[in-house]
């Protein structure tokens, strides 16, 4: 027994040296690949140091601007300040959407900004009282150049919001542009494009679609329904304009964050096609190599149905000959126009009053048949069954508290149903609720706004998971 005790004594302890062997070879390694990844860290960060000092030398379209500039919503006016020292011949309008005494009281710190303008930039034009979605029609072509810095709705990040902002400016800026330039800056992720595509100027990808972000403002595509297209992107550059702080978020004096990776977006109007040939053509131009796309482009299915309404130019399409679609328009409107006849062209033999009013008197009882009849019938009341997505701000949310104050939103033709939570990322979680609404009473986008602004403090955004007719 003393010797079988013996042996396996040996064999533990030569088995426990042999592992402890192992885990110092393994820690030795350790320790190698800890030194490696710092070593890595150490170049990565004299790449990205190296990357910032070389900005200044990259070009920004605010450095090339025309003789006349318009500055819409500029808060403590800093930006028109630096702007006016980097382009001292350039004739500057800056506007503020507040008036002037309201301007005073919410940016305390704007009245030096307007003392020095008025002093020592004649060449600037200060203007209040102008909200950038609605410009007036009569300076239509007076501008070369419009700038926007970070354009907010004055609350809390809402992602409908913020892109009707952008839709309502999209819409009234293009009708005082003809050939000039509308420049807006955007913090780092709201457009929704590829950042390093901006960075490095790679905006081509390769046997691919680009994948825009949906989960951001989706400006081009905002910018492509008012017949906008993005001609140049970069990084904003803080050190162009030194004095320059931006400033009104979340509705007050403080600033946005614009020193990392914000993004001057410069868009154009696109050139509108009439006929199938300048289509042609044009697609040719944007796309000479074949499986090239553009990162800066949106990509929609083109509808072409619009060309068809007078089938009989199908053929004529076909074939590749030109045709106009205004006159295609106007040509197919004609065909389904009904013809106007009078009523004596009916009215060949006659009727006497009698037969008329016999079968008036027929008309008005079935019609009064039909109505006793459709009355009968149990009224259907059509309905929806939707899935929502309610996201949280991060993961200090109380869940169970903004269920809550979802649940406590009542309309007629509103229930609620069950709710789970669903894991995210990082500890956060989404709040996945069902609801049923009678269609003709409840408006599902009134529904979603609701929610994210009487539970803003809780919820970032809604979105739709599913939506099935019941």
């Amino acid at each position: 027994m003393f010797f079988v005790g013996s042996f396996l004594e040996d064999l533990v302890g030569d088995a426990l040296a042999k592992l402890t062997g192992e885990v110092v070879a393994l820690k030795k390694v350790s320790d190698e690949m800890r030194d490696e990844i710092q070593k890595l860290r150490e170049d990565f960060q004299k790449i990205l140091n190296y990357a910032h000092q070389s900005r200044p030398c990259m070009s920004s379209a605010l450095e090339r601007v025309g003789s006349r500039t318009l500055i819409l919503g500029d808060g403590n006016l800093s930006f028109s300040l630096a702007f006016a020292r980097l382009h001292p011949e350039t004739e500057i309008y800056t506007s503020v959407f507040e008036s002037y005494p309201e301007y005073i009281t919410k940016y305390p710190s704007g009245e030096k900004n307007i003392i020095e303008l008025q002093t020592n930039h004649s060449h600037v034009h200060i203007l209040f009282s102008i909200d950038a979605c609605l410009l007036p029609e009569h300076w239509t072509g007076f501008y070369d150049d419009i700038i926007w810095n970070f354009p907010h709705h004055c609350g809390k990040t809402n992602l409908r919001k913020s892109r009707r902002l952008i839709q309502k400016a999209f819409a009234s800026i293009g009708r005082l542009l003809l050939f000039s330039r509308f420049h807006i800056t955007l913090a780092k992720g709201q457009s929704g494009l590829d950042h390093s595509s901006i960075l490095f100027r790679r905006y081509f990808k390769y046997r691919r679609l680009p994948e825009h972000k949906s989960d951001s403002w989706n400006i081009i595509y905002i910018a492509a329904e008012e017949y906008f297209i993005l001609q140049e992107a970069s990084i904003f550059q803080p050190e162009l304009f030194p004095p320059y702080i931006s400033s009104g978020y979340h509705n007050s004096e403080r600033s946005f964050n614009d020193k990392i990776g914000s993004e001057t977006l410069t868009f154009v109007k696109s050139p509108v096609v009439t006929t199938v040939k300048e289509l042609t053509e044009y697609e040719n131009k944007i796309f000479r190599i074949k499986r090239i796309a553009h990162e800066w482009r949106p990509f929609f299915h083109r509808d072409l149905s619009i060309i068809y309404l007078n089938p009989e130019k199908a053929t004529e399409l076909e074939r590749g000959r030109e045709i106009s679609l205004p006159a295609l328009i106007k040509e197919s409107s004609e065909i389904q126009k009904p013809l106007e006849v009078s009523k004596e062209d009916f009215d060949l033999f006659g009727s006497s009053d009698e037969e008329d009013a016999e079968k008036e008197r027929i008309k008005q009882e079935r019609l009064k048949a039909y109505a006793e009849k459709k009355a009968k019938k149990a009224v259907c009341i059509a309905k929806s069954s939707i899935i929502l997505d309610v996201k949280p701000w991060d993961d200090t949310t109380d869940m169970q508290e903004m269920e809550k104050l979802v649940r406590r939103i009542e309309k007629d033709g509103l229930v609620w149903g069950g709710a789970k939570l669903i894991p995210l990322a990082y500890g956060i979680k989404v709040l996945q609720i069902i609801c049923i609404v009678e269609d003709e009473k409840v408006s599902v986008d009134d529904l979603i706004e609701q929610i994210t602004e009487e539970v803003s403090d809780h919820v970032q955004s809604v979105d739709i998971v599913a939506f099935n007719k019941i």
